[in-house]
């Protein structure tokens, strides 16, 4: 029998004895006919609880009638105890079975429901199982390389969590910079730091909580990230990146499809980020150090001492080459701070103490100072002093450390310079720059100092052209050098002796007491000249025209003063020479015969009387023609050819040298866009020409150009605009302003006749010139002057260092040529190669184009083949 079959003989056996039992009780009881009523209504509720059994209830109440009827009580009980007890034990058996079949039902639910959560998390636990398991492979996988490590990790995090694509962007100066990407697209790349981007919101932040974002399309990221729409991103999961507490990145996964991270998700996403964070940390250390070994080769190389001053301790540590700089013998390379400044040189101590305070103030960004230092032996050696201060929390600074250089030479070279732009090359005396600045200052002084009375000399040597010609540059350079030494034994101290070129001399005498002082003077220096000069076998006489202009005219410029002793001395030449005239308001034929050249120099343009010549610039590396500097000449209808120093100054003078100037251009350009188109060349042949003062202060100046280059073809690489020095220093900043925007333009910039005026080296440094044009002053007589040698070569040394090209005028024999080749100036240009020519030469000179380079290759064999002899025994 099953289970259900026993349970129910067992409740049938069980309630049959208790009806036995119950029989044999009622019998007992006297009260039959009440217990009869009783099972009557017990049957009759029983039968009501079950409508299944209503049958069987009317079954047993009929029965019992039957039995009270017939007066036997004790059958009657039985039978109605029997009954009761088959309706309990069906009732009951029902309700069991039912139950029974429950339970089974829910038990096999419950072990199927468990089978099931045990093969989930079974297979869960391998899934995570297998991805730690390729997290630890791809770290033991690292090299040394931080950034391909990162780029590992950002292409794990991809695979572990089924993304489009992934990427790990690392904050480099505001910017976010993709390091690690995995299937990522270009415009991930690199992102400026702005509101409103996703990885940007989540630096800002700051939180250590991974970033999910759905529905993206529907955010306001949707219009800030051009990739939502261009790629369909719908979700976005995001974790910052730190480094010793720092937010140094952001690692971020994408999704086309929605996305629901899970706590696993999370959590690789955290070791995946934390990992980078420390690849992040070993990138910076490397960093670090290659940035520590390239300063300290950087600091090698530039043989620059490196100094720390901990201003707690006021101890300095200085480096083996400070120590040296500074003439110290620190053995444990360390020095006070009082020490320290002992050394400076006095004079410079204060400026230096100045720019300290103002650095650790936090008036100027860095330290910067010059000083000298006083060696042992009695010299000084200049040093350039940088650093920086570092300061704590408050800002207070606790240490400042930087390096020093040592400027000497350059310094030299800037004193050497500064002589060289306000005194003449040949003579030493001082130039026209010089004078210019103290004739200023006598007339300033005139002006609050009545009784101040100061006097100009101009002297012109007489027949100076003839002895120049007939002896030679040489001796006539030696009796310019004769004629200063005598000019200076004729004047006062304090009077100043300026040569302004050629054989013109100026004379500045102040504080005279009348014109008389002024003439007693002029007549010395006419003794003086008169005695007879020897140059080598050579007796020589010279003389003088002298013009007197005195500051009883009330002068308010310099020039003027200068122009009125001009006249006069041109007065005293034109009534015989050799004789001193001072100037009289009276003296109008001078005068007239200026206004005269700029009544004719005005219709000149118009009249096409001006000529435009060029003279070859010439490679002296290869010998060729790179180009040419355009020059004007007029073609005077009764006096002929005038050369530019007759009406320039006269055009300078009322600003018809700008309509010169552009007019010059532009037959400049168009003839040289016609050469280039004949003669094709590579690099092609290039113009210079010269911008005047005037015309570089025009306020349309970049549109004179452009408009030119624009009419005539011309490149702007082909064009180079020549600038004498004193437009940079006359106003720097503006020709600063100019220079770089036609710079941009592709114009190059040359320095005309550079060394004869004043250059500051600043604004060669910051100006973005080209060429250094060296004056033809330096170049004559270079073969037999040792000390123009060393002139051109500093020039040659300060171009290079800056960066510039070297372009040598007044190149005149072939042994100049070949000495500033070896002084390794890159272009020559004068008459050894060829005169300034009309357009007709010039294109006979190209269409046969010689050579040069053969001179040299030739002078070049020759020198070796005399060092061969010398070596020989």
């Amino acid at each position: 029998m099953n289970i259900p079959q026993k349970l129910y003989f067992i409740f049938i056996c069980t309630f049959i004895w208790g009806g036995l039992l119950g029989c044999i009780a009622i019998a007992m009881n006297s009260e039959t006919q009440s217990l009869v009523l009783r099972v009557d209504r017990n049957i009759a509720v029983e039968a009501h609880s079950s409508s299944m059994e209503q049958q069987l209830a009317k079954h047993a109440q009929s029965l019992v009638a039957a039995i009270a009827a017939a007066d036997r009580q004790i059958a009657v009980s039985t039978i109605a105890s029997i009954a009761t007890a088959i309706i309990a034990v069906s009732l009951f058996y029902r309700s069991s079975l039912k139950s029974l079949e429950r339970s089974q039902t829910d038990e096999q639910s419950d072990r199927d429901d468990s089978v099931r959560q045990a093969e989930i998390t079974i297979n869960k636990e391998k899934e995570i199982e297998a991805k730690l398991t390729k997290i630890n492979r791809c770290l033991l996988s690292f090299c040394t390389d931080p950034s391909g490590n990162i780029n590992l990790l950002t292409a794990l995090l991809g695979e572990l969590l089924g993304a489009s694509c992934t990427l790990y962007s690392s904050l480099d100066h505001g910017e976010l910079c993709a390091v690690g990407q995995w299937q990522t697209p270009s415009e991930f790349e690199r992102v400026n730091r702005t509101e409103g981007r996703i990885c940007h919101d989540l630096i800002q932040q700051n939180s250590d909580e991974v970033w999910v974002l759905s529905d993206l399309l529907t955010t306001k990221y949707a219009q800030t990230e051009p990739s939502i729409q261009a790629h369909n991103i719908n979700t976005y999961i995001g974790k910052v990146v730190k480094c010793q507490q720092q937010v140094v990145g952001c690692l971020s996964a994408w999704y086309t499809t929605t996305y629901i991270a899970s706590e696993i998700d999370r959590q690789i996403i955290d070791i995946i980020a934390a990992a980078i964070g420390i690849e992040e940390e070993r990138r910076a250390t490397q960093k670090s150090l290659q940035d520590e070994q390239r300063y300290a080769l950087a600091a090698q190389a530039a043989r620059d001492g490196l100094w720390d001053w901990n201003l707690n301790t006021d101890r300095i540590y200085l480096s083996k080459r400070s120590q040296m700089l500074m003439d110290l013998a620190v053995e444990n390379s360390q020095t006070s701070a009082t020490e320290f400044f002992q050394r400076i040189h006095p004079a410079d101590l204060n400026a230096v103490q100045i720019a300290l305070g103002e650095h650790l103030a936090e008036r100027t960004p860095q330290f910067e100072s010059e000083y000298r230092i006083t060696l042992a032996d009695g010299s000084d050696r200049w040093l350039l002093c940088q650093g920086l201060a570092l300061r704590d929390a408050e800002g207070k600074p606790y240490r400042i450390a930087g390096s020093q250089t040592d400027i000497t030479e350059r310094k030299q070279a800037e004193v050497q310079l500064r002589y060289q732009a306000y005194h003449d090359e040949q003579t030493g005396l001082p130039n026209r720059i010089l004078l210019m600045e103290r004739l200023r200052r006598a007339i300033d002084k005139q002006k609050y100092q009545e009784d101040y009375l100061f006097a100009v000399l101009f002297l012109d040597i007489d027949r100076f052209k003839v002895i120049n010609d007939s002896l030679g540059h040489s001796c006539g350079d030696r009796m310019l050098k004769a004629i200063a030494s005598r000019l200076q034994t004729c004047v006062r101290p304090g009077d100043t002796i300026a040569r302004l070129g050629g054989d013109e001399f100026t004379l500045l005498l102040e504080a005279i007491g009348d014109e008389q002082e002024a003439l007693q003077i002029a007549e010395r220096i006419q003794q003086r000249l008169a005695l007879p000069f020897y140059l080598g076998e050579h007796e020589v006489f010279a003389s003088a025209s002298i013009g007197i202009a005195l500051s009883t005219l009330d002068y308010e410029y310099p020039e003027d003063l200068l122009r009125d002793a001009d006249t006069a001395m041109h007065r005293a030449k034109t009534l015989g020479k050799a004789r001193t005239e001072t100037f009289d308001p009276s003296m109008h034929g001078h005068a007239m015969a200026r206004l005269q050249i700029e009544i004719d120099l005005r219709k000149a343009l118009e009249r096409q009387e001006l000529r435009v010549f060029y003279q070859p610039i010439v490679s002296l590396k290869t010998g060729k023609i790179t180009g040419f500097e355009a020059l004007v000449r007029w073609q005077h209808p009764t006096s002929g050819m005038i050369p530019p120093i007759k009406f320039i100054p006269v055009a300078e003078e009322t600003g018809l040298i700008c309509a010169i100037g552009w007019w010059v251009l532009q037959q400049a350009c168009q003839q040289t866009r016609y050469w280039q188109e004949r003669f094709p060349s590579e690099p092609p042949l290039t113009i210079s020409v010269n911008v005047s003062g005037k015309q570089f202060t025009q306020s349309n100046l970049i549109e004179q150009v452009d408009r030119i280059l624009q009419e005539t073809g011309l490149a702007p690489t082909s064009l180079k605009l020549e600038i004498t020095e004193s437009v940079l220093v006359e106003n720097a900043e503006a020709a600063a302003a100019v220079i770089c925007q036609l710079r941009a333009m592709g114009i190059q910039f040359s320095i005309d006749d550079f060394g004869t005026g004043y250059s500051s080296l600043s604004y060669l440094h910051r100006l973005p010139i080209d060429t250094l044009k060296i004056d033809r002053s330096f170049v004559n007589n270079v073969d037999c002057e040792p000390e123009k040698i060393e002139i051109i070569r500093t020039i040659v040394a300060l171009a290079w260092n800056l960066g510039m090209n070297v372009v040598a005028e007044g190149v005149e024999t072939k042994t100049q040529m070949y000495q500033l080749q070896a002084l390794k100036s890159e272009y020559g240009q004068g008459y050894f190669f060829s005169k300034p020519t009309d357009s007709e030469a010039v294109e006979a000179l190209l269409m046969t184009q010689p050579d040069w380079e053969q001179d040299l290759r030739a002078m070049a064999q020759s020198v070796q083949g005399k060092r061969s002899k010398t070596i020989k025994p």
